[in-house]
């Protein structure tokens, strides 16, 4: 009989084990997946460094910037952790990482355990469950950073708390003296245990004090009754004595003034955190309708749960824990400065929120029909008193019984929609927390491979913001490149920094990256401002961020010099064109690196805008091996070409890993012109290079947020744009890397297509090219092809998601079926409707919809005028509009002129918004030997379909032929 009855038993307690195991599975593959593919963003970047240091370094809280001495903002015991776990793990991103994956998933047991003490097994499978795939608990478990450490010793802080106070619960008085010792001795224990793992608390992130505070409340009122009195004296002084190592960080920090990053908001918008970011963590807008109504929903769940917990003191002990820290921090920051630096300081509060969610779930699920009850006194009892019991009432005896059965049915239900929905936000959250390029970490991985795979031997990395050099020490792969930041921590820029023009004269390239301080050391951008104005930029890359701009600006500090100019090997002149007077090699010979850097000498008229130049490299056996195209001339270059001068321009080529070593014939050719031959140039092979080319870019597909597509020859793409995110009318730029099968392949007959598909499923546009380089026939199996070209969004492009679909074609055939990889957002051009404060004011309007409020202009320098018009749109205009500004002479004929779209053609007028501002540069060329008399600059709009020109009136008073007098100028033009 035993037997018998035991085997219900025993699964009773076998399947909340098997559930939990599930549980766990499912948590760790959450956390698990994909877990390197981020980048760290500039606080993970501290924790290799720091958790690399020795231990009596970590102990003192210390941060070595630039030679520099600092103090770290965060207690010592998880880098402690992590400088063994590096050792046992390794020093890769996904390593760092693993520690917060291990201390996120010990969480759904410990919340199991701690919700089936406090409600049931079914709250503790439930809480387990929502931990499991909680985002916010997610995202930082795939984080080197100490939150989910924290919230891991702040459950098991509670759950012993729960624990002592379920035993006092549990006491029936009177009780024996030896019950009353062993009470006292079993809430002695539990206090031990809670105040070692208080500590542990405390010394993995500061917040936790206010815990401990509002908890400590419940054990003064334990001690009390268990006759400890002395203990709580004795515990205050231990308590304070603990802390004393931590004084020397803490208190100096709060007596300082506000500090970075921190954040002065009302109390309402943290307690608004508390249900936003705790229930769908940070990888959803906020802002949609369908997250405000689950936010909504989550706020109901937990006035429910809270109502529901039961006995009264679970209430008071949960709630305690979900707003201790915020009250705590809301205080602070009201009595001494801004303590708030967003979910992550709140989060120790998350998991009683996931249990008050639970709990009310369950108040649903176990809600029952409330049946009318009236009380009938019965006969009194031996006591004599009259206790009084519920009957149902007539009308609603048996015949409402399936009434009553399909209420609690449907009530039953709603608790599963509820459930529901609350996993579909999770859904949404965890989608984006993996696919949604929006969502991506800073990623300065992307910006530290892209310039280590294009920078010279003789280039240095300079950071605005020093607190990246950590960061920038963990991804470092090539020790050539001399790294540093400026203004030198921690001192203020004064944008006349002596190593600037050192810099400026040591190195040929300095690559900037713009993260301003967050400490304010140059919010006037003076570092920048002196690089933009003594050094040629050559490249502007962004790379996809959430925090900051994550900018890479590429400067040339060659721009005056001219000795080492060499004249091209053959022609170099095109008639109506700039010749082609000199060119100049950077790099080592035998060039040994990834990009080669090619100097250009022109001389002659500046070169229409947009025109490009092709570049080939030909081996020795006059097959054409690489070629490349680049602009001519840098869109930032428009005040630095002199028609009677010698302009240097840098051009990066870079080279294919693949490429064979040998000597080459280097050319370049403006557009559709013959190609001038510069110079013969040896490649060397990539063995000599500074760092093997797998170390540079086998990861750049992780990087870029792109998988692999395996197609069915065996080739492998994986792509990596530089930036995802592209503006209507500009160039996105990608960078493909195909790797070849094992066995070797042909790729002559190899073609891909690649389609830019909308919502849709409508093609937005169409491209096809060879993989790696056009020149490539078989190649070793395993080689890794590098190939950069782009996606270009013409200005009418919708703003949205756009997907990649891929498709290899062996010939005209596809080899295989298309593939989707990765996609690209197109998002609006940014709303401005301030009028920017500018020196010619003429509010003159062009037709129904546009106005020209003012407009900024110079005066003739090197050939050319140039202006900048702020455009109004006082309507959305219907029609398209080139600009055109003419200069003309005294007889009125037209001797200059230059016409374009707004904005380089970026920004069509139809596309406008009412009320819009747009910033519009042209530059108009003054001509040289133009007789000496008054030049008029007119401007205006015109339709290029007919030519019609919008009325133009200024004041009310129509303007002749519809266009506006801007300036008469004296030319030939001479500085007064």
């Amino acid at each position: 009989m035993t037997a018998h009855g035991g085997q219900p038993h025993g699964r009773r307690l076998f399947a909340p084990l098997l559930i939990l195991l599930a549980l766990l599975l499912l948590a760790f593959a959450l956390r698990v997946h994909d877990l390197g593919a981020f980048s760290f963003w500039t606080d993970e970047g501290l924790t290799p460094a720091r958790a690399g240091y020795p231990v009596a370094q970590i102990l003192r809280n210390d941060i070595l910037i630039q030679g520099v001495v600092t103090k770290d903002t965060h207690p010592p015991l998880y880098y402690l952790i992590v400088h063994v776990t590096r050792r046992l793990f390794g020093l890769s991103d996904f390593a760092f990482r693993y520690p917060s994956v291990l201390f996120g998933l010990l969480l759904v047991p410990l919340l199991y355990q701690l919700g089936r003490r406090l409600g049931g097994r079914d709250l503790g499978l439930l809480v387990a469950l929502l931990a499991a795939v909680n985002p916010l608990q997610v995202y930082y478990s795939r984080e080197a950073r100490m939150y989910t450490l924290l919230v891991l010793l702040v459950t098991a802080m509670s759950y012993v708390l729960w624990r002592a106070l379920s035993a006092e619960n549990r006491q029936i008085s009177p009780i024996s003296q030896m019950k009353r010792a062993r009470r006292s001795s079993l809430v002695i224990r539990h206090f031990l245990l809670y105040a070692l793992l208080a500590a542990l608390a405390l010394y993995t992130h500061y917040t936790v004090v206010f815990l401990i505070a509002a908890q400590g409340l419940f054990w003064v009122w334990l001690l009390w009754r268990a006759g400890q009195r002395r203990v709580i004296l004795i515990a205050a002084g231990l308590g304070a004595l603990a802390a004393v190592p931590l004084v020397p960080y803490t208190v100096p920090r709060l007596l300082a003034g506000a500090e970075a990053n921190y954040y002065a908001v009302p109390p309402l918008t943290m307690l608004l955190d508390v249900v936003r970011f705790f229930h769908l963590g940070l990888t959803v807008d906020f802002s949609q309708a369908v997250v405000v109504a689950l936010n909504v929903l989550a706020f109901g769940l937990l006035l429910l749960g809270l109502w529901a917990a039961r006995p009264g003191r679970a209430r008071w002990f949960l709630l305690a824990w979900l707003l201790a820290v915020v009250l705590g921090l809301m205080a602070g920051s009201l009595l001494f400065k801004p303590m708030y630096q967003g979910v992550r300081h709140i989060m120790a509060g998350s998991p009683a929120f996931l249990l008050l969610l639970a709990w009310g779930i369950l108040k649903i699920r176990d809600t029952k029909y409330e049946r009318r009850v009236q009380k009938v006194p019965l006969s009194p009892s031996r006591g004599g008193e009259h206790p009084q019991i519920s009957q149902i009432s007539q009308m609603e005896a048996s015949p409402n019984s399936s009434l009553v059965s399909r209420h609690s049915s449907l009530v039953s239900r709603l608790s599963y929609l509820v459930f529901l929905l609350l996993l579909a936000g999770s859904g949404l959250a965890l989608y984006n927390l993996y696919a949604n390029p929006a969502y991506v970490k800073d990623d300065f991985r992307a910006v530290i491979r892209f310039i280590e795979t294009q920078a010279g031997n003789r280039d240095v990395i300079v950071y605005n913001n020093a607190v990246l050099l950590p960061l920038h020490e963990h991804y470092r792969r090539r020790p050539d490149i001399a790294v540093t930041a400026l203004p030198a921590y921690p001192q203020f820029a004064t944008g006349q920094e002596p190593e600037l023009a050192a810099l400026a004269r040591d190195y040929d390239r300095i690559w900037f990256i713009t993260d301003p301080p967050a400490d304010g050391r140059d919010d006037d951008g003076l570092i920048q401002a002196w690089l933009d104005a003594h050094q040629t930029e050559v490249i502007n890359r962004l790379f996809p961020a959430r925090t900051t701009e994550a900018r890479v600006i590429g400067y040339s500090t060659r721009g005056g010099v001219l000795a080492d100019a060499r004249p091209p090997a053959a022609g170099g002149v095109w008639a109506g064109r700039a010749a082609l007077a000199g060119v100049s090699l950077g790099g080592p010979q035998p060039l040994t690196l990834p990009t080669l850097w090619v100097d250009l000498f022109w001389q002659g008229p500046r070169p229409p805008a947009g025109d490009t130049l092709l570049f080939t490299l030909t081996g020795p056996d006059g097959r054409e091996a690489y070629r490349h195209a680049l602009p001519l001339l840098p869109a930032d270059d428009a005040t630095r070409w002199d028609d009677a001068a010698l302009n240097r321009l840098s051009y990066p080529l870079p080279l294919p890993p693949g490429l064979p070593p040998g000597y080459y014939t280097l050319a370049a050719a403006p557009s559709g012109q013959e190609p001038a031959t510069l110079t013969t140039i040896e490649i060397g092979p990539t063995t000599d290079w500074p760092v093997p080319p797998k170390a540079l870019f086998d990861d750049l597909s992780i990087a870029g947020r792109r998988p692999g597509v395996l197609f069915a020859n065996g080739l492998t793409l994986a792509a990596v744009p530089a930036d995802d995110a592209v503006l209507p009318g500009n160039n996105l730029p990608l960078t493909l890397y195909w790797r070849v099968a094992p066995g070797g392949q042909d790729l002559s007959n190899l073609r891909y297509r690649l389609e830019v598909i909308d919502a849709r499923g409508d093609v937005l546009r169409v491209q096809e090219d060879r993989p790696g380089a056009p020149w490539l026939g078989f190649v070793p199996g395993g080689a890794l092809l590098r190939e950069d070209t782009g996606l270009y969004f013409r200005p009418e492009t919708p703003p949205g998601r756009y997907r990649l679909r891929w498709t290899l074609l062996d010939g005209d055939a596809a080899a295989g079926e298309p593939a989707t990889n990765g996609g690209v957002t197109v998002e609006p051009w940014p709303l401005v409707t301030d009028v920017p404060a500018a020196p010619y004011v003429v509010d003159a309007a062009f037709g129904d919809a546009i106005r020209l409020p003012g407009y900024d202009m110079g005066v003739p320098t090197g050939g050319l005028l140039n202006l900048t018009f702020y455009w109004q749109a006082t309507a959305e205009p219907q029609d398209d509009y080139v600009v055109f500004v003419h200069l003309v002479d005294a007889a009125g004929t037209i001797v200059s002129q230059t016409d374009s779209v707004p904005v380089g053609g970026a920004r069509p007028t139809s596309g406008w918004r009412a009320g819009e501002v747009v910033a519009d540069s042209h530059a108009l060329p003054i001509p040289a030997g133009l007789p000496p008399g008054d030049y008029h600059v007119n401007a205006g709009l015109y339709d290029p379909d007919d030519g019609a020109r919008p009325a133009v009136t200024v004041g009310g008073a129509p303007q002749p032929d519809n266009q506006l007098r801007l300036t008469t100028l004296a030319l030939p033009w001479s500085a007064p």
